[in-house]
């Protein structure tokens, strides 16, 4: 092989930059060049570091992965005639917004990072050829400081965590909820939660609004310690997020990747999260402490128009995520032997070399 590889990512997009670089890593670990381009003019704060001496370089290639939605790949296909084009994408609900299903049979073959993804897409319609591309393992970076907010958490606090979205299908409420439920009068434990600041309803007002909102449904007569980074983190501030705290918890909805709990898992941390979508792929029994769901239909996510009730996502099972919460708190140890072998299991099946492969397998299948 002497042509490289074109990507073309929505910088906007929460999840393509970071994925988009780890698999143009690994693939160039197996000596494949790659160039980038932006969907829309972006910042050089938007790229990530690896990725910015690849915007625009002069590259031959003869394969174009995609990482946008599905409803914009007809059109980047229809500008790169002759040339193998693969979408990159992945969905939290049941069933694909409508607009994507076409979207997706312009291109040669769709790449989703689950199982649960792959159901979905093949589930709504879609006929192209659908392949599970798997995230890579992440690279364990350490930390070079800490939020200012965690430095005043005693060093015996056992420290519950969670990095995600303040959205319904992050569900933070539920996880409120069984967090406070689980601890009332407890003071030894604390629960970290970093909202990501995406989206009109994530400023520092608005988020703490909602937990006191919270905080007086649940109606206690203790609250256990929250610590809230309503505006977010640093990457290095959310790798100290990750290094101090001991067990990372989300309750999430969506079935889509989450970054943060497969991070988490993959350097030995407990995650509790839901038996449901993506987490299934490297979390089970012996792995993690999974929560029970059932299933009810999509509510919350206006103003997206990608979000429709006739779609269907996961409900935690509360009770049971408050069980979870106090297992793992009264039972450290085996908490700690959890996380150990979910990080095995990351490091063997999730390796870039084993992604890289797997990717060459696939765009150059028909070469």
């Amino acid at each position: 092989m002497t042509a490289g590889i074109k990507w073309i990512v929505d910088f906007t997009d929460p999840e393509a930059p970071a994925l988009t670089q780890d698999l143009v890593v690994a693939l160039a670990e197996r000596g494949v060049p790659s160039t980038v381009e932006a969907e829309h003019e972006v910042s050089e704060s938007r790229v990530p570091g690896p990725l910015r001496g690849l915007l625009g370089r002069r590259l031959d290639y003869d394969r174009v992965v995609v990482n946008t939605t599905p409803d914009r790949w007809p059109a980047i296909v229809a500008r790169e005639p002759g040339v193998r084009c693969v979408g990159l994408a992945d969905w939290g609900t049941d069933a694909l917004p409508e607009s994507w299903v076409p979207g997706a049979e312009s291109v040669a073959e769709v790449w989703v990072p689950s199982t649960w993804s792959r159901e979905v897409f093949v589930g709504s319609g879609v006929e192209v050829p659908v392949v599970t591309i798997p995230r890579c393992r992440p690279a364990l970076e350490h930390a070079a400081s800490a939020p200012e907010a965690l430095n005043g958490l005693p060093d015996r606090t056992f420290v519950f965590y969670s990095i995600l979205e303040w959205n319904a299908c992050s569900n933070a409420e539920d996880l409120l909820i069984a967090y406070w439920s689980a601890f009332s009068g407890v003071r030894d434990v604390a629960l970290v939660l970093v909202c990501l600041p995406r989206g009109a309803d994530s400023d520092d007002r608005a988020i703490r609004r909602e937990v006191q909102r919270v905080k007086r449904e649940v109606n206690l007569a203790h609250y256990p310690r929250l610590v809230t980074l309503p505006g977010g983190c640093t990457p290095a501030e959310l790798v100290a997020v990750h290094q101090r705290g001991h067990c990372f918890v989300l309750l999430g909805r969506g079935g889509g990747w989450a970054g943060e709990p497969f991070a988490a898992a993959a350097r030995g941390n407990p995650v509790v999260a839901c038996r449901h979508g993506a987490a299934v792929d490297y979390l089970n029994d012996e792995t993690g402490f999974l929560v029970n769901v059932t299933y009810r239909p999509v509510a919350g996510m206006h103003p997206s128009s990608l979000y429709v009730g006739t779609q269907t996502w996961a409900q935690p099972d509360l009770a049971q995520a408050v069980d979870r919460f106090r297992q793992i708190r009264a039972d450290e140890e085996t908490a700690r032997v959890v996380g150990e072998r979910a990080a095995a299991r990351i490091a063997r099946d999730f390796s870039p070399q084993r992604i890289a492969d797997r990717m060459l397998g696939c765009l150059y299948r028909s070469a």
